[in-house]
């Protein structure tokens, strides 16, 4: 064994030679790229976890099951607004909130562009015969959708963007989806080639109050309570190490919700019938559609958001990236309910957005991992200034700061087993 190593030694002149390797320390330096790599993919690790284990346990976590999927996930989508509002200061939201051009580029895009484009595509699909009139009417619910309540603000802190900025895009978008969104689609639907039954719904005060109400729940009440507790926890020195810290450990809490509300929805996925109703034709279409229409919502909010006229920073752009490209089963249920209560093929409705969701996800989750390679990339080139600000906004995923701390503090020791242990 004379392959070199990272341990030092000194000859009698006081110089260091590298000391002989043993194989202990071979296979360690074989393990650590497999390792580093390992790490890099960590979701999409994750997400395989969730898939087989949903695929084996689907019975536990279907709708109706014994975890009881529907209560854990609003409980869980809670828990996310009460971190947004205890980790975000409201500094950063009143700045966002400031920032109309942002608000107003998002709304357009989800309620505008985003129906402009994919609802003349979907009435010409159903026209020339590819796709059911009831696979139509749910593209379109699909496209007049606001963004995800919760999950857009957790995959922009982890791709490093500006989670105040999403936060107010989905609170937003969501409360003006309550009376645009039913309008929308009950105008789009009727354009519909042999659409007998087209919803009867009328826009009444309990309707709008029922989904406002469970968006007050959901959203406001444990933002409110999050700020409350921020702001309580700052008045002393030990509250406010004790906020640092869980800032720094957020991420995590996030992910493992995130993994957790996946798993109960491909729970639901595995075990329902409504893909067995859906025709060959159908299914293809639906497969090819919509995974190229996330794509194309990515990539044209990431790229119009760049334009010099809107003057957006990156953490901006990586908001509007997910505010833009996700859509919420949280108002879609609803509102398929309401609509499309006495409709016979309401399954059949339903199943865009229940094959777009976990697909979102998973896509959302592939974004962030090189969004945030990008962001660290104007980290490194813009200086720690940029990285304070960027840190402020976001929510981290892992320690970084602290760990690149120890390893200035200790960069001399070049040693196998510090390279491990970092």
């Amino acid at each position: 064994l004379t392959t070199t190593t990272m341990y030092q030694v000194l000859n009698g002149d006081g110089t260091e030679v590298p000391a002989p390797a043993t194989a202990k320390t071979i296979f360690l330096n074989y393990l650590r790229p497999i390792y580093s790599k390992i790490i890099k993919q960590w979701f999409f690790l994750g997400l395989l976890t969730d898939v087989i284990l949903a695929y084996f346990l689907r019975e536990i976590g279907k709708k109706g099951g014994p975890l009881y999927p529907d209560t854990i996930t609003k409980a869980l989508i809670i828990v996310i607004f009460f971190i947004s509002g205890l980790t975000i200061s409201a500094t950063d939201m009143i700045k966002a909130l400031r920032n109309w051009r942002l608000m107003l580029f998002a709304l357009t895009f989800l309620f505008i562009l985003a129906p402009a484009v994919i609802v003349p595509i979907t009435i010409f699909l159903q026209r020339i015969g590819l796709i059911q009139v009831a696979l139509a009417k749910g593209l379109i619910l699909l496209a007049c959708l606001p963004t995800t309540i919760s999950t857009c603000v957790v995959f922009t802190g982890l791709a490093g963007g500006n989670t105040a900025c999403a936060l107010l895009n989905s609170c937003l978008s969501n409360c003006l989806a309550v009376v645009i969104s039913p309008i929308m689609v009950i105008l789009s639907t009727s354009l519909l080639k042999d659409d007998s039954e087209s919803p009867a719904f009328i826009l009444s005060p309990g309707n709008a109050g029922t989904l406002f109400g469970g968006l007050v729940l959901t959203i406001y009440v444990p933002l409110a309570v999050g700020q409350t507790l921020r702001l309580l926890l700052l008045r002393s020195s030990s509250g406010t190490n004790a906020l640092t810290l869980f800032k720094k450990r957020a991420g995590i809490v996030n992910s493992i919700i995130i993994f957790i509300i996946m798993f109960l929805i491909f729970c639901d996925t595995f075990a329902s019938n409504s893909a067995s109703d859906v025709g060959l034709t159908n299914a293809l279409v639906l497969v090819i559609m919509l995974p190229i229409m996330h794509f194309c919502l990515v990539i044209s909010s990431f790229y119009a958001s760049g334009i010099r006229v809107f003057n957006f920073s990156l953490s901006e752009r990586i908001s509007l990236v997910f505010s833009c490209s996700q859509k919420t089963i949280s108002i879609a249920i609803p509102l398929i309910s309401t609509l499309y209560s006495n409709d016979p093929q309401v399954s059949m409705i339903s199943f865009p957005i229940l094959f777009y969701h976990p697909l979102q996800l998973t896509a959302s989750g592939l974004t962030s991992s090189k969004l945030r390679t990008l962001m660290d990339k104007q980290i490194a080139q813009t200086g720690p200034v940029e990285m304070t600000q960027v840190n402020e906004d976001s929510i981290p995923l892992t320690n970084n700061i602290e760990e690149e701390e120890e390893h200035s503090t200790h960069k001399h020791e070049e040693t196998t087993c510090g390279d491990m242990q970092e």
